[in-house]
């Protein structure tokens, strides 16, 4: 397979490039950059093709619809409209009258398809 080349760990805005040299990878930063890393393409699962360098490359585009039972002011994703149900887990960060700091618990929340890879499906 042919060899990508990566900066850093994954994230949300993780892209894999063709050329060492992309407008993208060469560009000045706030921050520090990352290491820039050689991996092969089949390493590559959760990131996605550099506009620069894959201009070809196909994009998903996701359409999201009012949904008229449960909210008619903006796209909110539910169970009517194509959202998908996930478990969160939340931390307590002061005391209450029955949970002390540190205890976790579980929520249940619905995202859009294309968020499903940031949290755990129900």
């Amino acid at each position: 397979m042919p060899m990508v080349y990566v900066i850093g760990e994954t994230g949300p805005r993780s892209v894999f490039h063709r050329d060492p040299e992309c407008h993208h990878l060469t560009k000045p930063t706030r921050g520090e950059r990352g290491v820039l890393r050689e991996v092969d393409l089949d390493e590559v699962h959760d990131r996605r093709p550099c506009r620069v360098c894959y201009p070809d490359a196909p994009r998903p585009t996701w359409f999201k619809r009012f949904c008229p039972e449960c909210n008619t002011t903006r796209p909110a994703p539910c169970p009517h409209n194509g959202g998908v149900r996930v478990i969160m887990d939340h931390t307590f960060r002061k005391p209450t009258l029955y949970h002390e700091v540190g205890d976790v618990y579980s929520r249940e929340k619905y995202v859009w398809p294309d968020r499903v890879r940031f949290y755990i499906p129900a």
